[in-house]
């Protein structure tokens, strides 16, 4: 799994450590909003990752990860509401006091 957060500052970086430095279960949603449980039995691992800062204005400015994952059976499909919104704690880079941009 390919996960890449486009925000580079110090709070995205410490949720970072904190995933690299454990055996998180993840919940990958896909394009047409399928829920997936990855890691289940042995948690997920991150093998690889970086920090892009690019030079042009389209270019990433982040960081990206590869999540590897050593289960013996498919990923769990999960369905949607309020058990896995309470249950899940995304990225939020976004820092109380400062407004997103729309």
């Amino acid at each position: 799994m390919n996960l890449t957060l486009t925000f580079l500052d110090n709070l995205t970086k410490n949720q970072i450590q904190l995933i690299v430095a454990g055996r998180p279960v993840v919940i990958v949603e896909d394009y047409y909003g399928h829920l997936f449980l990855c890691g289940y039995e042995n948690g997920m691992d991150a093998s690889s990752g970086s920090i892009v800062t690019g030079s042009a204005a389209g270019d990433l400015s982040g960081f990206t990860l590869v999540m590897e994952g050593m289960e013996e059976q498919a990923p769990y499909f999960v369905q949607s509401g309020a058990g896995v919104a309470a249950a899940a704690s995304p990225i939020d880079p976004t820092p109380v006091g400062i407004p997103s941009l729309p």
